[in-house]
């Protein structure tokens, strides 16, 4: 058990990065026609079975973490094998010793790596539940162990120990314990996995849980590339140790073993964990000790190709606390390659937190999130720290920053970091657009108030290719800012979410709220689309948002085009608009024209549209005026 902080120095080399070093020699396979001539299933009558003894000849020679461990790159080069034996597994032998001829000797297999290979996915890829063999199954016999796997007699280890030491591939049972739950210390699972010798080289199997997905169903190709978790097969000793502790632990193949004691407490990691390049950083046991607020962190990988989600529930399961769900009390951001979670646990108790992640740049459209590492928090605190801990605006989603969807709209956020302070109630967020053809829409989330009230406290506009969003706090206290964004081009009508703010207000102006803003629609202010043609320049504000103290202001355009002019003025504060046109001059100076506001009232809101005659008019630009 730890606190937040416990960093257990000691165990820094099982934290740390892998390092995997290219292959000195890396595996070629055979040519295609290798795996595709035609083969007969039943062994001639001159094959013989010969079985190696099961290894018992002292310990391995212990992997340094940094040991080019495969002998190839990408699992993909073992496609022509695996095509073999998904094919053998999808045919019911005569007996145990044609099993061996098709699945290795038929096709004349000779190398360790292929022969294992195509054992393990043979495995992976069988369902115990249809094992059979055309033949009588003798007691006692190979076949009888095979067929046992129906019904959990026998262990998938013993097959694959079977299989191997049948197949002239040295083997080893490895009994130990394995981690398969969140865990408190003292919990342990018995378990039984494998380690193989290919050359002079003794490596880490777990053909058990490799093929979990595949043997519940018909196994494919398809499936096979997509299900078979490739962690398993040659698994890194300093990862696999995280989650299979060996009883001899000359079996964990390192230079410093495990203690028991260390397995015990450590974070349960599973497989996904490394496949997808994540790390441990502050909190490396699975028990935390902490307070009500306290931050966890995971280290993400430098290409950005994962995404994370997580799930809070009570030690019971119960996923809420008196009707907020507890993922109201979780802000999830990554930044800098560290992913973090910001605690503010509600209740005394035990929570059980799971981490999930995927690869965002997996083609798969049937990609998803898959757990990767799982925490009990033991939250003890006083009372008042308790009472203290409300939850996060009730924004869509608890991760704040960019979503999936923001990668596809190439926007640049300006504003360092995703929780923005206000001054003095007021807040400005900018993104530099790609193109001026994005439109956007933002909505203001608070514990306090509803959506249709805190609709007109934000306001959004694009000036020279950047959007501009302003927040007005009508009341001290946290928002969630949700901002959604189309290309009209490809997206038609439909928004998507793309960032996510926490606004953080501490101190209003005057310790007044503000005055609410005007609700517009999408693209209102700014240049419309004649703006241009026409000629016009936006001389003194290019900016449609202007605020000023006097409530006295001129406003100039240059003009490309001879143009007549005109403009209103509307006090929009209240909820009846009211027409202040007589408190505007228009004033012509050769190419350019001057709207000159008077003061009408303090604190007011107020828009001008601006008009050019034609055969009728048509608006080209509107501003709004904050005094």
């Amino acid at each position: 058990m730890s606190t937040v902080d416990g960093t257990n120095n000691h165990l820094d080399w099982v934290f740390a990065p892998s390092v995997i070093a290219e292959p000195e020699v890396e595996y070629k396979p055979h040519p295609s026609d290798f795996y595709t001539t035609l083969i007969s299933p039943n062994a001639p009558d001159s094959f013989q079975l010969t079985q190696l003894k099961e290894w018992n000849e002292g310990a391995p020679e212990p992997l340094p973490a940094n040991l080019p461990l495969r002998p190839y790159k990408s699992s993909k080069v073992f496609a022509d094998v695996d095509l073999h034996a998904l094919q053998v597994s999808q045919v019911d032998d005569s007996s145990f010793r044609d099993l061996i001829w098709h699945l290795i000797y038929a096709r004349n297999i000779t190398n360790e790596l292929e022969k294992v290979r195509a054992i393990f996915v043979w495995l992976c890829c069988k369902n115990p539940e249809t094992i059979k063999f055309n033949g009588m199954v003798l007691e006692g016999t190979p076949e009888e162990v095979i067929k046992d796997l129906n019904g959990g007699k026998t262990t998938m280890a013993t097959a694959f120990d079977l299989l191997c030491r049948n197949s002239g591939i040295q083997s080893k049972r490895v009994i130990g314990y394995a981690k398969t739950g969140p865990g408190r210390p003292g919990e342990r699972n018995k378990h039984v996995w494998n380690a193989v010798k290919i050359g002079y080289q003794w490596v880490l199997m777990e053909v058990m849980w490799a093929g979990t997905k595949l043997r519940k169903q018909t196994a494919t190709l398809d499936l096979l590339q997509r299900d078979l978790d490739e962690f398993y097969f040659f698994s890194p000793p300093h990862e696999f140790v995280l989650t299979h502790l060996p009883e001899d632990p000359v079996w964990q193949l390192l230079a410093s073993p495990l203690s028991i004691e260390d397995f015990e407490s450590l974070v349960h990691v599973k497989s996904a964990f490394f496949r997808h390049g994540l790390r441990v950083l502050n909190c490396r046991q699975a028990v935390v000790k902490c307070g009500s607020k306290f931050n966890l962190s995971i280290g993400t990988p430098a290409n950005g190709a994962v995404a994370c989600i997580f799930k809070l529930t009570t030690d019971s399961g119960k996923e809420d606390v008196d009707g907020v769900p507890l993922s109201r009390y979780v802000m999830q951001q990554t930044e800098n390659r560290v992913t973090s979670f910001a605690f503010r646990i509600p209740e005394k108790g035990s929570y059980i937190f799971t981490i999930y992640a995927k690869n965002t740049e997996n083609s798969r459209k049937d990609e998803t999130f898959g757990g990767v590492c799982i925490y009990l928090l033991d939250c003890d605190d006083d009372a008042k720290q308790f009472s203290d801990a409300f939850p996060f605006p009730p924004c869509a989603h608890s991760r704040y920053g960019p979503t999936e969807k923001a990668a596809g709209y190439d926007l640049t956020p300006l504003h360092t970091g995703y929780t923005v302070q206000m001054v003095n109630g007021k807040a400005e967020l900018q993104f530099v657009l790609p193109h001026k053809s994005l439109s956007f829409m933002a909505k203001l989330k608070s514990n306090q108030k509803d959506d249709k009230e805190l609709s007109r406290y934000v306001m959004y506009r694009i000036v020279d290719s950047i959007a501009i969003f302003n927040i007005l706090a009508p009341h001290v206290g946290e928002f969630g800012l949700e901002v959604y964004c189309r290309n009209p081009e490809i997206d038609g009508t439909s928004l998507f979410h793309v960032y996510q703010y926490l606004v953080v207000c501490k101190e209003l102006s005057g310790g007044k709220p503000a005055d609410p803003l005007p609700v517009l629609t999408p693209g209102y202010l700014g240049p419309q689309s004649t703006y241009a043609s026409l000629g016009l320049t936006a001389v003194t504000h290019p900016d449609p948002y202007i605020e000023t103290e006097t409530g006295n202001l001129d406003v100039i355009f240059s003009l490309g085009l001879p143009l007549r002019m005109s403009s209103q003025l509307i006090y929009v504060s209240d909820e009846q608009p009211e027409d202040n046109g007589e408190f505007v001059l228009q004033q012509k100076q050769e190419d350019r024209v001057i709207f000159k506001k008077g003061c009408v009232r303090r604190e007011c809101t107020s828009f001008r549209s601006l008009h050019y005659p034609l055969t009728t008019r048509q608006r080209v630009c509107l501003v709004c005026i904050i005094t």
